[in-house]
């Protein structure tokens, strides 16, 4: 990565140190380290997380942390979901399985034209490798294929189906809060070879997009509804702060002001 977006990407996870985490960590503490435990120990998982090692890129912001983020997350809501449509421990425990491997692999294709239709496909491929049945599988590939924001989803009739769609959805969205101004959008400004100044000149606009997409309004499960909004928030908040810090390079540069060695 250019070192003047290496250098932001760390001021802004600086910046972003200073805030509270969002309420649904503190809320869901006890189903967060279920999920966690899930990822960490369960067979399918660990070779779900194999598989993708030489298909997900990391150069474009949608790599394996992010995978690894959605992929919690997808779990944690099915834990909390799960409830609503009467699945029982054992029944809520395997869907958060089912719910995390569409998190690994819903952006193995996220560099191509319609990603998510791309990512459905190539997710059926590599299912193949693992110990799912054939009604999993389906839920998995119905999940990625409808998780791009701004398209209209396809519909499930299956209720299970459609709950792990819907958290799959939340938990990847979740990310265009904080997580879009620490990690995700200098991956893909570096990837694009944007120049710094016209990244200062178009910053305010790219965060005018996620208003105008109405994000903060698309979640899809009940959960996501509550707790999502404030995702938005704190990133739109961040997106702010790391503005003003950004202007302040410019200005200084626009002013004759040598940029800071750390930032050349």
């Amino acid at each position: 990565m250019k070192k003047i977006y290496l250098n932001l990407m760390k001021e802004s996870k600086r910046i972003a140190d200073t805030f509270p985490p969002p309420k649904f960590y503190d809320d869901f503490g006890g189903m967060t380290n279920l999920s966690r435990e899930i990822y960490q120990k369960e067979k399918v998982i660990v070779e779900c997380r194999r598989l993708i090692q030489g298909e997900l890129e990391d150069d474009f912001g949608h790599g394996t942390k992010h995978a690894r983020k959605v992929s919690l997350d997808a779990g944690t809501l099915t834990f909390i979901e799960g409830k609503n449509i009467s699945l029982d421990g054992t029944g809520i425990r395997r869907m958060a399985i089912i719910s995390q491997v569409a998190g690994l692999l819903h952006d193995i294709k996220r560099k191509e034209k319609n990603h998510a239709a791309a990512s459905a496909r190539r997710a059926e491929e590599l299912l193949e490798h693992l110990s799912l049945n054939k009604e999993e599988k389906g839920y998995v590939v119905d999940a990625i294929f409808n998780h791009e924001a701004m398209v209209t989803p396809r519909k499930i009739s299956s209720p299970i189906g459609q709950m792990i769609s819907d958290v799959l959805y939340d938990a990847d969205k979740f990310r265009w809060g904080p997580d879009n101004y620490t990690d995700t959008a200098w991956y893909m400004v570096d990837y694009y070879k944007i120049p710094f100044e016209e990244l200062a000149d178009n910053f305010h606009r790219a965060m005018g997009g996620i208003i105008r997409m109405n994000i903060r309004e698309s979640f899809r499960t009940k959960t996501g509804r509550k707790y999502g909004p404030e995702f938005i928030d704190l990133g739109l908040e961040l997106g702010n702060k790391i503005q003003q810090f950004i202007k302040k390079i410019s200005y200084d540069q626009k002013s004759g002001e040598a940029l800071p060695e750390s930032f050349k």
